[in-house]
């Protein structure tokens, strides 16, 4: 399902599906909190040869792309200076006794440069799915569909159609499932179990998931936006009964129901938006 296409005030699109989001929230305020060796994490220290990486929500794909240069420009920054280390090592005499090592951590580097990235960027709005595709910058590993999340049919068909294309090492799970700032956007269309039932449905999907959740101050601003420009919606604000605590709701839900645990909480963003990381305990490889 597509966002219904009409006439409405792009500061009050009703999925969350602004026309100019990095404009006023760029890439760069989130990718600055991810860890440097998040590669390494999700491949198991390069042991998979082929990581699958989901972004729900990518909107036209700006952090999508960013992400991935994330994940794989580190990795050819750490096996440079490993080579270094290795050249240092070989010329001095005394150090004879550990190239052998370095040698050892040099393979292990070149061996993390062939860990394979392969990335989805889904999103409920067709337009903004377009802009994604005319501006991939790396179309063999980027991917952009169409999506409707919440249909359990077009996600499943979407997704399990990706994995299966690029070689994934499972055809069920993503190894990093990302989900920016989306939380907000699924609860006031689909209410309180909506929400459960997306969280659920992610985490199924992960093995590691990635997660920033809008607190409720958020909500009540995207309220006033819609009211003051007089926009007609479907939202289920009313109804809802996770409000003040939300985002901490959120976290509680995924390691009380979704067999996940909290790895990290990776840092918060200008808006109070925080990141955190979870782990699938359900998961052997992780």
């Amino acid at each position: 399902m597509a966002a219904p296409v009409g006439t409405f005030h792009p500061g009050a699109a009703p999925f969350g599906n602004f026309i100019n989001y990095y404009s006023f929230n760029p890439p760069e305020k989130r990718i600055r909190f991810l860890p440097d060796d998040l590669l390494r994490v999700i491949s198991n220290v390069g042991r998979k040869r082929n990581v699958a990486v989901l972004d729900v929500g990518c909107n036209a794909g700006n952090l999508t792309e960013a992400l991935y240069l994330h994940l794989t420009k580190p990795n050819l920054s750490q096996a440079e200076e490993t080579e270094d280390s290795l050249t240092h090592a070989a010329s001095t005499d005394e150090a004879n006794d550990d190239i052998s090592n370095t040698a050892e951590m040099s393979h292990l580097s070149r061996d993390s440069l062939s860990v394979s990235v392969n990335v989805l960027g889904c999103d409920i709005d067709e337009t903004l799915i377009f802009r994604a595709h005319e501006s991939n910058s790396f179309p063999k590993n980027i991917a952009y569909r169409t999506v409707d999340f919440m249909c359990d049919a077009s996600r499943q068909s979407n997704l399990t159609e990706f994995l299966s294309s690029r070689d994934s090492e499972t055809i069920d799970r993503f190894d990093l499932v990302c989900c920016f700032s989306i939380t907000m956007w699924i609860h006031l269309q689909h209410g309180d179990a909506g929400l459960r039932k997306f969280l659920t449905e992610a985490a199924r999907l992960s093995r590691y998931l990635l997660v920033e959740p809008q607190p409720w101050k958020c909500y009540k601003s995207a309220l006033r936006r819609v009211r003051k420009v007089g926009i007609e919606n479907s939202w289920r604000f009313t109804e809802l009964t996770m409000r003040e605590n939300v985002d901490e709701n959120i976290r509680d839900y995924l390691t009380s129901a979704c067999q996940m645990e909290l790895v990290r909480t990776l840092g918060e963003t200008h808006w109070e938006r925080k990141l955190l990381l979870f782990r699938n305990t359900s998961d052997t490889d992780s």
